[in-house]
């Protein structure tokens, strides 16, 4: 099964206290019920977290969809 998913990211070095900055007007945002509502019945799973949780995630996906391309014998032209 494949998963869509998405992010917010800032550049590389932004500062620690934009980053949290931004973490927690995303993360309000979406805890907003009519946010939430809309995401919702365009059939999205809400999710806020933090951005330890997203580097988590995005360093898991990579591996998993690096292994399934060297699996299958999937090259970059």
């Amino acid at each position: 099964m494949v998963e869509g998913w998405w992010a917010l990211y800032a550049p590389a070095g932004t500062s620690a206290p934009v980053v949290a900055r931004l973490n927690a007007l995303v993360n309000a945002s979406l805890a907003e019920p009519a946010t939430r509502a809309e995401l919702e019945r365009q059939g999205l799973e809400v999710m806020g977290g933090t951005p330890e949780e997203l580097a988590a995630l995005s360093r898991a996906e990579l591996a998993k969809q690096r292994e399934i391309a060297q699996a299958a014998r999937i090259t970059a032209d």
